[in-house]
């Protein structure tokens, strides 16, 4: 990959520094050894693996090993009778984190899990990714969010192998789907009348349908088949908190009738053009943040009330999930967010749901980018280009 030619900005702040690193990794070898260095001055050394690891072969290994036990099928039961979802706290362990983390593999640089430096670096921007990210993407996190959260509530708590396989698809392919930048219904784009068409699709499907249309025509020809990409930064926090961001668009749409429709595709897009050359590019968000990005009384043609800063900076980045202090943090310095008050229906609600999806062990980074025909998302033939 070119880092010159597609690394650009659409993955806001810090997300754009993770898909340069995870696209351009290996580049420069002045870099690597610099981080190397850098990491080896904060972070301890793994026990198991000693800084003399040649080219950071344990650490790989740990990482292929990991990953190897993330396909789609690893850990479902092979008993033939239905598994009950056992329900996670709300306050995730550490393990729970780290294991979320994984091991980056650095040359020449092995990590205890604790202290892994991707868990380090995204710890203090999560907050701002969550709340911009969010606002500027809501009417994508609405529909997909709400279309995993009434296919969970369908199922029964005990699911088969086979139902929890094809549940476990479904969401990987939405939040795939949610972080694909150029897949978004609002009106006002080349991309809005197929993307609305494919949402069509899926919410006609019953709520106990796992199926996820294939990605073919328009989205299959170039350039736009070229666009269908993500990184897996961004699956990662938006599996995390899925569930949550489900709740958060129920009650923001509150008893608005939206029928059979996909709604969002009426809700203008709007346009961030800045000036290039001898042209205008629409970036998607504001280069320079203020409270204003957070106005978007559109999005009140598919929801009763109104997606605040106040509301995401109370959940941001995770919805309270991850512990107090997480990464040495103190708790007045810096808040992984609010959870809803125990025992609520949000509460109970987000339990339920994340039980069923395997949130947080099926939420995690495996430090690639993200293709429609690889990675276990099977949404599209591979193109000849």
């Amino acid at each position: 990959m070119d880092c010159r030619g597609r690394c650009h900005g659409r993955y806001m702040g810090p997300f754009v520094l993770v898909s340069l690193i995870q696209a351009c990794w290996g580049a420069s070898e002045a870099g690597v050894a610099a981080v190397s260095a850098n990491a080896a001055t904060v972070l301890d050394l793994d026990d198991g693996c000693g800084a003399s690891s040649a080219s950071g072969t344990c650490a790989l290994h740990a990482l292929q090993h990991r990953s190897s036990r993330r396909l789609m099928d690893d850990g479902l039961s092979q008993a033939q009778g239905p598994e009950q979802a056992t329900q996670p706290d709300w306050v995730w362990s550490k393990d729970q984190i780290w294991a979320q983390y994984g091991i980056w593999p650095i040359p020449g640089v092995a990590f205890e899990r604790q202290t892994n430096l991707t868990a380090s670096s995204l710890a203090m921007v999560l907050t701002w990714f969550c709340s911009r990210w969010v606002v500027y993407s809501w009417p994508k996190v609405a529909f997909w969010t709400q279309e995993v959260l009434r296919r969970t509530e369908a199922l029964p708590n005990a699911l088969t192998a086979e139902t929890q396989h094809d549940l476990n698809k479904f969401v990987r392919k939405a939040a795939y789907l949610m972080c694909v930048f150029d897949f978004d219904p609002q009106n006002g784009t080349e991309w809005s009348v197929p993307v609305a068409d494919f949402m069509r699709q899926v919410r006609a499907a019953p709520s106990t349908s796992l199926e996820m249309p294939d990605l073919s025509g328009w989205f299959a020809e170039p350039p736009q088949s070229a666009s269908l990409f993500t990184v897996d930064a961004c699956m990662f926090w938006v599996t995390s908190n899925l569930c949550d961001l489900g709740f958060l668009a129920r009650r923001l749409k509150g008893n608005k009738d939206l029928g059979d429709s996909v709604c969002w595709d009426k809700v203008p897009k709007r346009e961030y053009n800045v000036p290039f050359m001898n042209m205008s590019l629409d970036l998607g968000f504001n280069l320079i943040p203020t409270d204003a990005d957070f106005e978007h009384d559109e999005y009140l043609t598919c929801q009763e009330h109104r997606l605040t800063q106040e509301e995401l900076d109370a959940s941001c980045p995770m919805f309270g999930h991850y512990p107090e202090g997480m990464w040495g943090l103190p708790d007045w310095l810096f808040s992984f967010g609010e959870a809803p008050e125990e025992g609520s229906e949000t509460y109970n609600g987000v339990l339920q749901c994340n039980a069923k999806i395997g949130v947080p062990e099926n939420a995690h980074l495996d430090y690639s980018n993200l293709f429609p025909y690889a990675d276990n998302m099977d949404l599209m033939e591979t193109p000849e280009w």
